[in-house]
């Protein structure tokens, strides 16, 4: 799995260190772990939370479903979000979406996200410079990359009802919308809106 580099200035040094990163005597830079949640180190990620802000509209849903692992076979959870509208930089639109290639999300929901989706976690492949919230196997580890699972006919677009009945919308305590940076999908979703299950995330389980 590729390093994923810190840009640290001096006076940040023995922070990260406490963190748990680790100097890279090569590259003269400091580094993540694989075994540390990247989250912590958010403020010293190049282009962490790159791209367009957009914000999702309440209410907000945590997506849950399963696939068999492309690398292992072992059948693993998969997560993503999806809300009841979108506003972005040219749309004010009321309509269901789900997100993929989430590269920023607001503090409050990633706490969320690491206690109910942990195999849920930003992620630098080694084809892209960019963190994204990427799905990994809860046996082997692999990313479930997003191109796989929002791909039509995937576990977040079915196209059989009885697969759609296989999805969980839980809904988010959140009583405002929320900011994240990501890509927005509105085709081949209508059988999860009409035919998953639904739940509600409530306050005291977070």
């Amino acid at each position: 799995m590729k390093k994923v580099f810190l840009e640290v200035p001096k006076s940040d040094s023995i922070k990260v260190k406490e963190l748990g990163a680790q100097w890279d005597k090569n590259e003269k830079k400091w580094f993540i772990p694989h075994n540390l949640d990247k989250v912590d180190f958010k403020r010293w990620i190049p282009n962490y939370g790159s791209g367009d802000i957009i914000k999702l509209k309440t209410p907000i849903y945590l997506v849950k479903t399963w696939v068999s692992c492309y690398e292992c076979g072992h059948i693993t959870d998969v997560f993503c979000l999806a809300s009841q509208g979108i506003i972005d930089r040219d749309s004010d639109l009321d309509m269901f979406f789900t997100i993929q290639e989430l590269s920023y999300v607001q503090d409050n929901v990633l706490e969320i996200l690491k206690k109910h989706a942990p195999n849920y976690l930003f992620t630098c492949t080694e084809d892209n410079d960019v963190m994204h919230m990427l799905n990994h196997c809860s046996k082997c580890g692999a990313v479930q990359a997003d191109h796989n699972l929002h791909h039509p006919e995937g576990p977040f677009a079915p196209h059989i009802e009885e697969n759609a009945k296989e999805v969980t919308l839980y809904e988010l305590p959140l009583s405002n919308n929320i900011k994240v940076s990501g890509s927005y999908c509105t085709s081949d979703i209508a059988l999860i809106y009409h035919c998953a299950k639904r739940e509600q995330l409530h306050k005291q389980s977070l």
